[in-house]
């Protein structure tokens, strides 16, 4: 991702989350990179559905262990897509872990 390739780094995550299907940080990163072409890239509005899915993924596994992670990138996703009603009931699932959030 430094180094601009994120093509590269689109299918190097979505090939380790095939394998890894639960962690948050590959989730996660994918969707910072999905993020990067919906916004910054290639501006595609099917990469912003696509890291809106991965980031609450992230943020959902990290919730099954009681952890409270990547709540600023969803927020920026999901505010973009539009989708209030994921962003207040993933924020909402949040809050009970991370009240004072």
């Amino acid at each position: 991702m430094r180094q601009g390739r994120w093509d590269e780094a689109r299918a190097w995550f979505a090939d380790r989350i095939t394998r890894y299907p639960d962690s948050r940080h590959l989730h996660y990163g994918l969707a910072q990179v999905l993020w990067y072409l919906a916004v910054n890239g290639s501006k595609d509005p099917v990469a912003l559905e696509y890291a809106a899915r991965e980031v609450v993924r992230a943020v959902e596994i990290g919730l099954e262990f009681g952890k409270v992670r990547h709540t600023w990138l969803a927020a920026q996703i999901l505010g973009r897509t539009g989708d209030i009603n994921a962003l207040d009931s993933l924020f909402g699932r949040v809050l009970i872990i991370a009240p004072t959030l």
